[in-house]
């Protein structure tokens, strides 16, 4: 039986990758042979207040795809308070944080999906801390 799971999507000045990401993650389930699963992508506003229109992108797609959700906070905070928050929304057994900007590997995330439930915390880092830089 496949696992349940939340896709938790943090998104900030992500209104260029977004639904990349998103589509990436769709195919990554679909690899992984998830089929019961939700995303809820999660966006915010900047330091100053203001913000892109990453939220824009975020409520097209939860209107697009009745599996995903679009939660805004609408002040500034960091990615410990919207994942908080997200979890908190959660309505799945297990609980993965991709991030929006797509600068992931599908199959890294396919064989880190396949662990679920081996251990009851599962911690990916990047192989090639570069990449962040």
């Amino acid at each position: 039986m496949s696992p349940s799971l939340t896709i938790i999507i943090p998104a900030y000045n992500e209104v260029k990758n977004l639904r990349l990401a998103h589509g990436s993650i769709l195919g990554v389930l679909q690899k992984a042979e998830i089929f019961n699963y939700e995303i809820i992508i999660t966006t915010g506003t900047r330091r100053d207040g203001s913000r892109d229109n990453t939220t824009d992108v975020a409520n097209k797609i939860a209107e697009e795809y009745e599996f995903t959700r679009s939660l805004y906070c609408d002040h500034f905070v960091g990615l410990g308070h919207k994942y908080r928050e997200a979890v908190q929304a959660a309505t799945k057994e297990y609980i993965i944080l991709i991030p929006g900007d797509g600068e992931f590997v599908e199959d890294s995330i396919v064989d880190v999906l396949g662990h679920i439930g081996d251990e009851e915390i599962i911690v990916t880092y990047p192989y090639n801390p570069e990449v962040r830089q």
